[in-house]
């Protein structure tokens, strides 16, 4: 079965930027989106379509990075 679906980060939950386009994927399996760092506090995965004609399936994710504490301002 193969899955076509996009991948996007967001800030805020609001405004989103897209990581990975899968919309005209052909390869059959698991796949895998190695995509620059970005700083995101929400990730969103959706899916457009399967090759059969069913429902997308998702049973596996790793987000990784650091997290990113606010420094204070100087002198406050």
């Amino acid at each position: 079965n193969t899955y076509r679906y996009r991948l996007e980060a967001s800030l805020n939950g609001q405004q989103w930027q897209p990581l990975a386009d899968a919309a005209k994927n052909d390869q059959p399996g698991a796949t895998k989106n190695d995509f620059p760092a970005t700083s995101a506090r929400h990730v969103r995965v959706t899916f457009l379509s399967t090759s059969q004609g069913g429902w997308g399936s998702f049973w596996e994710c790793a987000v990784l990075g650091e997290k990113v504490v606010p420094q204070p301002a100087p002198g406050g």
